[in-house]
């Protein structure tokens, strides 16, 4: 319930805003960064997920909830699968940057990935890892009847080798999603992310917006 009534919010605040701006102060954020050896070999990468598995959603209305459409849950889980490629196992797989994340991100949460809360998001800044598993992508989907905004609460699992150490990183929290265009974008998000090698301390980021 507290989702749902979340969600209320941020779908008022998202449709009375022209452009979908935010003027709201920026969200505080702890970043931390993982020392990793460089990589000089490049191993096959073995077999993992490489698509959410997205969970029947939870509708929420006044009366007998509806189902959540065919089309409305493939351009979830279609946004889902791109973040998954293009944010994380792209620029972990290609040691790049991530680049220009506007198919996935749309404002007002697009308008922060210039800050420091793309950390928490995108995985990139590491060299290129030689292997990249992805052993957990689930996400449970919450929808509000007549709104096209929904909450995806993600659980994200990496297990990757980069210069031989071993690396985890996993990403659990909240993802809102809206249709812009002809398209599903995020527009906010509460995440946790944490990175751990085995000869080093866990770094964790944290971001929420709005």
């Amino acid at each position: 319930m507290r989702r749902a009534v979340g969600l209320l919010g941020l779908a008022a605040a998202v449709l009375a805003l022209p452009g979908c701006s935010s003027s709201k102060p920026a969200a505080s954020s702890a970043t931390t960064s993982v020392t990793v050896p460089p990589t000089t070999t490049t191993q096959p990468e073995p077999a993992g997920l490489s698509t959410f598995d997205v969970a029947p959603a939870e509708v929420h209305a006044w009366n007998a909830p509806p189902e959540f459409p065919d089309s409305a849950r493939a351009g979830v889980q279609a946004l889902l699968d791109r973040y998954l490629a293009d944010a994380v196992l792209r620029p972990l797989r290609s040691g790049e940057p991530a680049g220009d994340l506007a198919a996935v991100f749309g404002p007002p949460a697009g308008d922060r990935m210039t800050g420091p809360d793309r950390v928490a998001l995108v995985d990139e800044g590491l060299p290129k890892a030689d292997s990249a598993r992805v052993e957990v992508a689930s996400a449970d989907i919450v929808a509000l009847t007549g709104l096209t905004v929904v909450s995806a609460g993600i659980h994200l699992l990496i297990a990757a080798k980069i210069g031989g150490t071993p690396l985890r990183i996993e990403r659990t929290g909240e993802l809102q999603l809206a249709v812009q265009g002809d398209a599903w974008k995020v527009i906010g998000y509460d995440v946790h992310v944490s990175r751990d090698t085995p000869d080093a301390a866990a770094t964790t980021t944290v971001a929420s917006h709005p």
